[in-house]
């Protein structure tokens, strides 16, 4: 059975974006200026949210390494598989990238499932 990943973002900002690539002080700015606003969901993310972000990553990437997974990036890039229309609200002009992927899962998503995508590579030709 074929699945597609979806990736949501902001269409002005475009896609692939990731906090967790910036600096902890740039990634608090602009999660600051999201807040400020107030008019998108990111602006209602608590004041800790990066710091748990950053560390369930973290633990994520260290648990796949163990499992021997040889991740290229430190940190991922997010997609559901298959569409999810409420990460849509998420957004002001929402974008969508759809991936095609193989799976030999026969359960679907109850409301998302999200993937991590830890190569560049894969998604390059949208950068």
């Amino acid at each position: 059975m074929t699945y597609n990943l979806y990736h949501y973002f902001e269409k002005k900002i475009g896609p692939f974006k990731n906090l967790s690539k910036l600096s902890m002080d740039d990634a608090t700015k602009i999660s600051n200026q999201i807040k400020k606003k107030g008019d998108v969901f990111a602006s209602q993310r608590n004041d800790d949210y990066l710091m748990i972000r950053r560390e369930l990553e973290r633990k994520a990437r260290d648990i796949f390494i163990k499992k021997g997974g040889k991740p290229i990036n430190a940190f991922p890039h997010y997609m559901t598989l298959e569409a999810c229309n409420w990460l849509q609200t998420w957004y002001m002009e929402p974008g969508i990238i759809t991936i095609d992927w193989n799976s030999d899962g026969d359960k679907g998503p109850e409301r998302y499932i999200e993937v991590q995508i830890w190569d560049e590579q894969i998604i390059q030709k949208y950068l």
